[in-house]
C-alpha cells in the first residue's frame, strides 16, 4: 500500500475515532459488523457504532462527519488496509 493512501486511511481512521467519541480499545475492537448506516425520520443520515470495550458493549450515535470518513475507508477496503481487516 502506498504512503499516500496509508495516510489518507489512518487520517480518516483518526477523524471516525474523533467524530464519534470511542475509546482507543473500542477503536481497536471495531469491525464493519458494528457499523450501521441509518436514515433518520427527517431523511438525515447518522452511523450507529456497536463498541465492545473492556468487557462492555456499547452504542454510539457517531456526528454527522464520522459517515463521510467511513464511507472513505469502505472505498478502500482490502487487504491491504489494516484498519479494515475483517472484510468478508
Amino acid at each position: 500500500m502506498g504512503g499516500g493512501l496509508e495516510r489518507m486511511l489512518l487520517h480518516d481512521w483518526l477523524l471516525i475515532v474523533a467524530n464519534s467519541g470511542m475509546r482507543p480499545t473500542e477503536a481497536r475492537n471495531l469491525r464493519w459488523k458494528d457499523v450501521e448506516f441509518l436514515e433518520t425520520e427527517d431523511g438525515g443520515h447518522v452511523v450507529r457504532l456497536w463498541v465492545q470495550g473492556k468487557g462492555k458493549r456499547r452504542d454510539l450515535i457517531a456526528q454527522p462527519n464520522a459517515r463521510i470518513y467511513l464511507r472513505g475507508q469502505t472505498s478502500h477496503r482490502s487487504r491491504e488496509n489494516p484498519w479494515c481487516n475483517d472484510m468478508a
